[in-house]
C-alpha cells in the first residue's frame, strides 16, 4: 500500500468514492460536475491510499483557509470505495496523513465528523466546543501538543 497526493486525473475516481455518502440524490454526471466545481475542493490537497495501483481511500487537507490556527491543518472527504469498507483503509490514510503533518511540525489536525465522530475518536481526536453550522456536526481535533487543544480556536466549517 502506498499514501500520496491525488493527482487532477484522478478526481472522478477520489470524487466517486464519496457519492453513496454525500451524492444526496444527484445523478453520478451531476455529482461530478458539483464537486469539480467546488471552490473548496480545489483550494485543497488530495491524498490518497492506494493498494495494488488502485486508489482505495481519500482525503482532503487544508491549510491556510477556513480560520485554520497557525501551524494546523485540516482534514476533511474522508472516502473509501464501497466495495473496500471496513478494511481499515480510511483509518490508515488518517493516520499517516496526520503523522506527516506531525512530523513537519504542525501543531493539530482539525476536521468536522458529519457522519461518526467515534470513528475518529479511535483515531486520537478529541471533540471541541466550537458553534456547529448543521446539528449532526463535530468540531475535532488531533493535538500534537498534549494540552495544545485547549489553546485553539476552532476553524470556520470545511
Amino acid at each position: 500500500m502506498n499514501i500520496r497526493k491525488g493527482t487532477l486525473s484522478e478526481w472522478d475516481e477520489i470524487f466517486l468514492m464519496g457519492f453513496s455518502t454525500w451524492g444526496d440524490g444527484l445523478s453520478k454526471e451531476g455529482y461530478l460536475k458539483a464537486c469539480h466545481e467546488s471552490e473548496k475542493y480545489q483550494q485543497g490537497s488530495w491524498y490518497i491510499l492506494e493498494k495494488e495501483s488502485k486508489p482505495v481511500s481519500s482525503l482532503i487537507i487544508y491549510e491556510n483557509l477556513f480560520n485554520l490556527p497557525e501551524e494546523c491543518f485540516g482534514i476533511g472527504s474522508v472516502a473509501t470505495c464501497e466495495d473496500q469498507y471496513r478494511k481499515g483503509y480510511a483509518s490508515k490514510l488518517v493516520k499517516e496523513v496526520s503523522e506527516k503533518f506531525k512530523e513537519q511540525g504542525a501543531r493539530g489536525i482539525f476536521l468536522f465528523s458529519d457522519i461518526n465522530p467515534e470513528f475518529y475518536k479511535k483515531l486520537g481526536f478529541k471533540s471541541i466546543s466550537a458553534s456547529q453550522p448543521y446539528e449532526d456536526t463535530t468540531c475535532m481535533i488531533l493535538p500534537f501538543n498534549h494540552k495544545e487543544h485547549l489553546f485553539l480556536q476552532a476553524p470556520n466549517y470545511f
